[in-house]
């Protein structure tokens, strides 16, 4: 049975390992994308952060996670992170997972920043109520994102 738990980023151990989770999040979006995208991240950072962080897990098994923290746009709360590990994927966790975190902020709207490029991630806002708002670049490819909200329930 999936449970879904706020994870104590603050501990090193913690830290640790959302650290790891990003950077195959990041591996994985690169091979999706086409892209040599880094991220700078450190295990210090995590543990400094206001986001919080929330784990999927079966039994002890941690099996994706997603960080929600403040948005740049007032009363609006960001996704920065959500990871699930490939053999766990297509099984529910990330729908599980954003559906937890939006219940959760109930009352406030939330976005996300995708990769123009990333058509799996769009596909898969969008099939969560999630709309495209806003378009940019990021980075020092100055790689094509998209944002995109869902309101608040």
């Amino acid at each position: 049975m999936l449970t879904i738990q706020r994870l104590e980023h603050q501990e090193p151990s913690v830290a640790a390992r959302i650290l790891q989770a990003l950077e195959l999040a990041h591996a994985q979006e690169s091979v999706a994308i086409g892209s040599g995208q880094t991220h700078e991240r450190t295990v210090e950072d995590i543990r400094t952060s206001q986001e919080l962080h929330f784990g999927a897990y079966e039994g002890t098994e941690l099996l994706g996670l997603v960080a929600v923290g403040p948005d740049v746009e007032d009363e609006q709360l960001a996704i920065t992170l959500l990871f699930v590990s490939t053999k766990h994927q297509r099984r529910g966790v990330a729908t599980s997972l954003i559906s937890y975190v939006v219940e959760a902020g109930a009352g406030h709207p939330f976005s996300v920043t995708v990769a123009k490029m990333n058509t799996a991630a769009m596909s898969f806002y969008r099939s969560m109520g999630f709309i495209e708002y806003r378009h940019g670049v990021m980075g020092p490819e100055d790689m094509p994102v998209i944002k995109l909200r869902k309101n608040a329930p």
